[in-house]
């Protein structure tokens, strides 16, 4: 079946498939069916997050909406159309920096907080495209919505902006915006190229040897691991960013990567630099903090000398 995200909870993966959910008790591999299972069977789930306080939240297709799961006491509570979540596609949400949610859908933005939806951003406020594919906050609390063919939109002091290919995008489809604190950016993926934008300027990494990317994760080396619809792709941001010549380590089917990663999934990197992959059939792990494998010693069994 197809996973389209990973997420990690007091030692259970959550992951969200086309046809459901699947917990799985990291100790022994064992699945766990509980009232979340059940509730969540045959729905389509894109995302699944936890927030500040240890909750579960899944992103959903269909009357479930966004479902907010509280492990420790089982507790679900479901937003829709009846408490004011009027869209039939989840596809992300993230933890903004008051506490509150973020969800993007195919209906805008919708604002979680105190347990109601308290804002919504949508054509209303300008937004011609409602499509919101992706969603980053950065440091400053400024958040930026990556829409399905209108380019990228701001929401700063609740006013809606627009960024597009005039301002230097290379296409108006985003399919990721991170927020990276080392380096006080954004990664902008969208469908055809990998950019960032550094104090309010876009800068596209066009000598990047491949355009279809779905996301991309910054291990504690400075290297950059670029989740590609062929494959994972390991640079150093300073090559990224220096966009001349990209050096990159490669892996893909043939060189033992279990699956090629769904696109636009969303992964769970722990603090440990555990990355758990949502793969076109399957799920996958490594570790991205661990040293290069290319620097530890081989061991070779020489058959015969002639």
């Amino acid at each position: 079946k197809v996973y389209n995200s990973t997420c990690l909870n007091d030692g259970k993966l959550y992951l969200g498939t086309d046809g459901g959910l699947e917990i799985l008790n990291l100790s022994d591999y064992s699945l766990v069916n509980n009232e979340l299972t059940g509730l969540l069977e045959n729905v389509r789930i894109r995302c699944v997050k936890n927030d500040n306080e240890g909750r579960i939240w899944l992103c959903t297709h269909g009357s479930t909406g966004l479902v907010c799961y509280d492990p420790k006491d089982g507790s679900v509570k479901i937003y829709n159309e009846e408490n004011g979540l009027d869209a039939n596609r989840v596809r992300a949400c993230m933890p903004l920096k008051d506490g509150s949610i973020a969800a993007a859908t195919g209906n805008g933005l919708y604002i979680i907080s105190n347990g109601k939806v308290s804002a919504h951003y949508g054509d209303e406020n300008g937004i011609a495209t409602t499509e919101i594919l992706t969603a980053g906050e950065d440091d400053k609390g400024t958040l930026y919505l990556g829409s399905d063919g209108d380019g990228i939109y701001v929401i700063e002091n609740g006013k809606v902006s627009h960024i597009g290919v005039e301002s230097g995008l290379t296409s108006e489809v985003l399919l990721r915006i991170k927020w990276d604190e080392k380096h006080r950016m954004l990664w902008i993926i969208t469908s055809n190229s990998i950019e960032y934008m550094k104090d309010g300027v876009i800068y596209a990494v066009t000598k990047f040897p491949y355009s279809n990317n779905y996301d991309i994760f910054i291990d504690e080396h400075d290297d950059a691991w670029i989740l590609a619809s062929n494959g994972i792709y390991i640079t150093t941001v300073k090559d990224l960013t220096g966009n001349d010549k990209i050096d990159c380590d490669f892996y893909n089917l043939r060189s033992g990567l279990p699956y090629i990663a769904t696109g636009n999934s969303r992964d769970y990197l722990g603090d440990d630099g555990m990355l758990y992959i949502a793969g076109t059939t399957g799920i996958c792990a490594v570790n991205i903090n661990e040293d290069d494998p290319e620097s530890k010693e081989v061991g070779l069994v020489i058959p015969s000398v002639d």
